[in-house]
């Protein structure tokens, strides 16, 4: 929670000689109570808003930029966040700045077609399987998973462990036949029929590469700045 980036790269430097290569950069962004552990060649920071699930960075994903530098990190994960922003495109314009050429972003998010994805008082944004084609040639799609049923919840409060319920054994054969079937169709369709199927789908994973041979400029037309001297 004091973590700097001078934290870092002594972190770095160590696992680095340990290891004998350079390790691999990873963030996880809202990691709630799933911390991610740095094992063998990954180094990860885990970030939340949330002091009380004790994360290596206290930081507001809407609050810009973030503490980091730019074209940093081989991987992001970003689970069921970019829903609770106002304004997706800022959220992904700082994913592509940290992210370094070829990294891999995870994002996972209810799909609009759920009415909890809009009905949920902290839900800011409805984000469909377009995320990709919103930025041509700066994020390159690599799949899409797509969950009928998934319900996640904290019996216990903040403090207690996070539980995860897909149903039945036929819930679970359904998403995997939803995300091999969906994946044949293009984009345009399957958004279509998951809003006339069983009341939209409960979780989506869309899995991207990141392109930094070209210049970024969002949907409004906004350039992604540099942050230079980052603490």
């Amino acid at each position: 929670m004091g973590w700097t980036m001078t934290d870092y790269v002594v972190q770095h430097n160590h696992l680095r000689k340990s290891i004998g290569t350079e390790p691999k950069h990873c963030l996880n962004i809202g990691c709630g109570f799933d911390l991610r552990q740095s094992t063998g060649e990954e180094h990860w920071i885990n970030c939340d808003f949330d002091e009380r699930y004790s994360p290596d960075v206290l930081m507001d994903a809407e609050c810009l930029p973030w503490p980091f530098p730019d074209d940093f990190f081989n991987e992001i994960r970003a689970y069921h966040i970019i829903e609770h922003v106002a304004d997706p495109d800022l959220f992904m314009k700082e994913i592509w700045r940290i992210s370094a050429h070829n990294a891999k972003i995870t994002l996972a998010f209810p799909h609009n077609s759920r009415v909890w994805a809009t009905g949920m008082p902290k839900h800011k944004s409805a984000i469909n399987t377009h995320i990709a084609q919103r930025f041509p040639n700066l994020f390159i799609e690599k799949s899409i998973r797509f969950e009928w049923l998934r319900i996640e919840d904290y019996p216990e409060g903040v403090s207690g462990r996070l539980t995860t319920t897909k149903s039945k054994w036929y819930t679970r054969l359904l998403n995997k036949w939803l995300t091999f079937w969906f994946n044949l169709l293009p984009l345009p369709l399957i958004d279509r029929w998951l809003w006339v199927l069983g009341g939209g789908i409960d979780h989506t994973v869309v899995t991207l590469h990141v392109n930094k041979a070209t210049q970024w400029e969002d949907s409004k037309g906004r350039a992604a700045p540099s942050l230079v001297g980052v603490r």
